[in-house]
């Protein structure tokens, strides 16, 4: 019988420290586990002898670590566990399959000393931990079997009896015991197999990340079989000692779940989480270093972190897991399926040790799962690169026939991309001399209304400016050059948005009286006080008309226009200069035509040409003399089309620049 299924049938448990099995038919029945309670002695290595003139005060229920039997109990110490076990007489062997006791311990049966693993000691100085299942044999004509344990724990972060000793007929318990041995050995040899081949299929061709990392994951798991369990790595190699083997079982939970995450995020790398496997990556790290440089004793007080790690881990590779599955990723399905029943031994396994209930150590099967459908995953991937072989053996085929006429046509296509290219580079070479043009010039154009912000404060502040009005113009000068300044800064932005008609234009509809107000009101006392002549001109009869001239225009736009113009011209007009603006309408074309003229420096025909270019400055010209960012006329000539008008700038060196805006506009 399984031990599932003695979980579920009625098989006597040890009262009292007492076992009552006269009622059992072992050869009917099976064996029996020895569960219950048990005579317990704290802190004494009592002789079987001891038990004849007393009996222990305390009991305790094996199996289970001593820790959990008091609040008081520490984890290290040592006591003695003693069982009395009634049967019926049999003219036969019977036998005792002793489990892993931690971590030291010596067994008499029946008065006389049949088993010792370890060193039993009093003080952590005395005893020697060692681990290893073991057999003994008694004679089944007796009535009654006495069971007088000694253990000691000083190495590890719980002791006692934590796994059940089986009692029953010699045959049965060895045959058990052979049955168990076979299994873990066969599962381990299998996951070792596929953990080598997947380290070979890596040797073949080093792309293959994820099979390298399988093949690890396989590895550690395979080599922590050997430390847990029937402890095959301590009874195999000679020399190594328990500590070895519980710190090669520790190193390999960190290290198993390490590979198994890069596993994962190797099959499905856009599902992963980059950040979160690279944390995952140097805990495990930091876990296996530290098993390394501590003692048992040390490490495995602190084995919630490296469980709390598996299981997150655990956790983080179903969790990519079903999104590759929602993105329909090939085989994410079937990898689902197998972390999913290698996450739930892995929760089972951490349960049993923390003895929340004795399942046992199954972690083992779920990765044979896993392994198995990665096996599928793998025949898979190899038949669809089979496909994908014949598929391009064809496609070879096909274009060797073909080869020449493929060429000629691929030559006549690099020659017109590589014309592109040529085309593309001279207009990238302008684009970054023009970049480096505005980088240096833009510190100056935040620097200038700034500046002049701060003349017009500390006027204010030393009272030099004491009349009312005057006082309310210099505000509303501030006002605007600080509008202006914003508007400077976002000006690079704005021109992309711009030429990708991104930006809103919020058009309403005024009469031109309204535009050539704000207009006046805007300029004329900047103008005039920078020792300018300014004129605002329009038809006369504009004024006494029935019919009103309107136009659907974004004011703030319009303006940014204007700013861009009347500045510009009032930089390049020395003092006693002109600037004229004049408004004429164009019944033919129903638009209106502004013209904005100044008397200075003026543009030649090559500044012409480009002046509206976008970052376009020359030395000493119109642009770069005033410091502009080598934007400004650009976006103009972007808000002005914008409103389905155009702009355009006559001028001569020398004599003066005139540039011309036409919008429509209506009579009504």
């Amino acid at each position: 019988m399984s031990f599932q299924d003695r979980q579920t049938s009625e098989f006597p448990l040890a009262q009292q420290g007492i076992l009552d099995l006269r009622s059992w038919d072992f050869g009917e029945q099976g064996t029996v586990m020895l569960q219950g309670k048990w005579e317990f002695a704290w802190s004494q290595l009592l002789q079987p002898s001891d038990f004849m003139t007393k009996t222990a005060a305390n009991f305790i229920q094996v199996p289970g670590s001593w820790m959990y039997h008091g609040d008081k109990t520490p984890s290290s110490g040592y006591a003695t566990y003693r069982l009395s076990i009634q049967h019926r007489p049999e003219d036969r062997i019977f036998a005792i399959r002793v489990p892993n006791i931690l971590t030291a311990y010596r067994m008499y049966l029946n008065g006389t000393l049949v088993q010792s693993v370890g060193k039993v000691g009093t003080s952590s100085d005395e005893a020697i931990p060692e681990q290893m299942p073991r057999l003994v044999f008694m004679d089944g004509n007796r009535e009654m079997d006495e069971l007088v344990i000694q253990v000691s724990n000083f190495d590890h972060r719980r002791g006692g009896i934590w796994k059940e000793f089986e009692y029953g007929h010699s045959d049965q318990i060895i045959q058990h015991q052979f049955i168990h041995s076979s299994k873990d050995m066969l599962i381990l040899g299998m996951i070792v197999m596929m953990a080598g081949y997947h380290l070979r299929l890596f040797l073949l061709r080093r792309q293959e990340r994820a099979a390298l990392y399988f093949g690890l994951v396989g590895l550690f798991i395979g080599l922590r079989m050997f430390a847990v369990g029937d402890c095959f790595l301590v009874q195999w190699f000679i020399g190594v000692t328990w500590s070895q083997s519980l710190q090669a079982e520790y190193i390999c939970l960190a290290l198993g779940s390490l590979f198994g995450i890069l596993y994962i995020s190797e099959m499905f790398p856009k599902e992963a989480y980059p950040r979160i496997k690279k944390a995952l990556m140097y805990t495990a790290l930091l876990l296996a270093i530290f098993v390394v440089l501590t003692e048992p004793i040390v490490f495995t007080k602190y084995v919630y972190i490296y469980q709390a790690h598996l299981v997150f881990t655990a956790v983080l590779s179903i969790i990519v897991l079903i999104r590759a599955f929602h993105h329909r990723r090939s085989n994410a399905g079937l990898a689902l399926v197998g972390i999913l029943v290698f996450g739930i031994t892995i929760a089972n396994d951490v349960l049993f040790y923390n003895e929340v209930w004795y399942t046992g150590d199954i972690s083992q099967y779920g990765l044979l799962v896993f392994v198995i459908i990665q096996s599928m995953i793998i025949s898979d991937r190899f038949t669809r690169a089979m496909h994908e072989v014949e598929h391009v053996s064809f496609k070879l085929r096909e274009l060797n026939n073909t080869l020449e006429t493929r060429i000629q046509d691929r030559t006549l296509e690099l020659r017109e991309m590589n014309a592109d290219l040529e085309k593309t580079n001279h207009e990238m070479e302008r684009m970054e001399e023009s970049r480096r043009r505005l980088l240096t010039n833009i510190s100056h154009d935040l620097r200038t209304p700034m500046t002049l912000i701060q003349g017009y404060l500390e006027a204010l502040r030393d009272d030099i400016i004491t009349d009312p009005m005057e006082r309310k113009d210099y505000i509303q000068l501030m006002l605007r050059k600080i509008t202006g300044l914003n508007h400077l800064i976002s000006d690079v932005f704005e021109l992309a948005k711009l030429e990708a008609g991104q930006v809103s234009i919020e058009r309403k509809e005024i009469q031109i009286e309204e535009l050539i107000e704000y207009i006046e009101d805007g300029y004329e006392f900047e103008v005039k006080n920078r020792g300018l002549n300014f004129y605002c001109t329009y038809p006369l009869e504009w004024t006494t008309c029935d019919r009103k001239l309107f136009l659907q225009v974004d004011l703030d736009r319009m303006f940014q226009v204007f700013n861009n113009l009347v500045y510009n011209a009032v930089k390049f007009t020395p003092i006693g200069g002109d600037i004229r603006i004049h408004f004429c309408y164009l019944e033919a074309e129903q638009s209106i035509r502004i013209e904005i003229a100044d008397t200075g420096i003026g543009l030649s025909e090559e500044e012409i040409t480009r002046v509206f270019e976008r970052f376009y400055k020359k030395d000493y010209s119109r642009n770069s003399t005033g410091g502009g960012s080598g934007i400004g006329l650009t976006i103009a000539k972007e808000i002005i089309e914008s409103h389905h008008g155009a702009i355009w700038v006559e001028s001569e060196l020398g004599q003066g620049c005139h540039f011309y805006i036409t919008l429509p506009a209506f009579l009504r």
